[in-house]
């Protein structure tokens, strides 16, 4: 990428002049700003703040099976009902497991596991301390198969209520297996999203939500795999702003946004495509920073936002905005940075 620290416009230069003065320091120190690790609710399961993932869709059927419902769920869920659900993993999660036939991915962290809309319930992780674990096995002998089987298994052993109902299921699993052996040749995370030709057959692509036998309410319901899909790859972004502290109705023209890219060179970002709190674009101009290494690649950027677009979203305190953007192999990254707004001149 061309490195080119100029724009097009004289009042545009005098505003980057002032901003590059702040910023000097702050390439040199590495201060920047990025979105606290305390737990935060997950709105509409779309995974965590910070952390690369992948988000997999996935849809059934409620199958024939055992079905257990307590009385507020009778009627909202039925054989032959819609099944449609995520599940949101880290690919660079290590295994746990010892044993080169099993592999073992176990998450704690805020916002990654699964979530179902099963006729009209619906069920989550628990947003705030999950318990999700996916398994893999390769050729692994255990009670069920005792000449071994392929499986890739989804657990969440921490859930929310069974809403409309109260109750909690236990048990929310999916299990797609291979009794042939062929799916797997190891036991490390596939490639998502699975083939699911590999698990066809009666009950090798299946789920279950459950609670245990002696729990109360009962509740258990089984449900067939039909798809799955890979709706996002996303790659976590570092964020601060530059000022720092703004006044509610500053006539200032822009702000300036410090990037940088997790796992993936940053001169891949199309900065076009940057969107801060879901509508403010950047500047067009070309992104200005510094070549570290003077291998032509920015490592940081620096993008100018319109200040006057942020007004609708902001009030006195501190705010954490949201970044979004994708990169040029149509990857999403986004990330959080903080800012503090003061009382300004209406």
């Amino acid at each position: 990428m061309q490195i080119d620290h100029g724009v097009s416009r004289w009042w545009q230069g005098l505003t980057v002049a002032v901003i590059s003065m702040l910023i000097a320091g702050a390439i040199g120190c590495g201060d920047s700003i990025t979105a606290p690790s305390d737990p935060v609710p997950v709105a509409a399961f779309d995974g965590p703040r910070n952390g690369e993932f992948l988000i997999v869709e996935f849809t059934g059927t409620v199958n024939e099976g055992t079905l257990i419902l307590p009385p507020d769920l009778e009627g909202i869920i039925a054989p032959g009902g819609s099944v449609k659900g995520r599940f949101i993993l880290d690919p660079t999660i290590p295994d746990a497991s010892p044993d080169s036939t099993i592999g073992v991915y176990t998450e704690l962290r805020p916002g990654y596991g699964m979530s179902l809309t099963i006729g009209g319930a619906h069920l989550e992780s628990d947003p705030h301390s999950p318990r999700f674990t996916v398994q893999v096995m390769d050729d692994h002998i255990f009670g069920i198969a005792p000449d071994g089987m392929d499986r890739f298994g989804l657990m969440s052993f921490a859930n929310t209520p069974l809403l409309p109902s109260t109750v909690v299921p236990t048990v929310f699993q999916i299990f797609l297996s291979d009794p042939s052996k062929n799916a797997f040749d190891t036991d490390a995370l596939p490639a998502l999203p699975l083939d699911l030709t590999a698990f066809k057959g009666t009950m090798f692509a299946v789920g279950r939500i459950a609670t245990l036998i002696g729990e109360s309410p009962r509740v258990s319901v089984g449900f067939d795999i039909d798809t799955m899909t890979l709706v996002e790859h996303v790659y976590p972004l570092t964020v601060s702003f530059y000022p720092r502290s703004l006044r509610l109705h500053d006539r200032s023209l822009w702000l300036a946004v410090r990037l940088q890219v997790a796992a993936t060179a940053p001169s891949e970002l199309d900065p076009a495509s940057l969107r801060l709190v879901g509508g403010v674009g950047p500047s067009p101009d070309p992104p200005f920073g510094r070549d570290r290494d003077r291998d032509g690649i920015l490592e940081d950027w620096f993008l100018l936002f319109p200040r006057f677009g942020l007004d609708p979203y902001l009030n006195v305190g501190m705010h954490e905005l949201k970044l979004e953007g994708r990169l040029r192999t149509g990857e999403l990254v986004r990330g959080w940075g903080q800012v503090s707004v003061r009382r300004g001149i209406p």
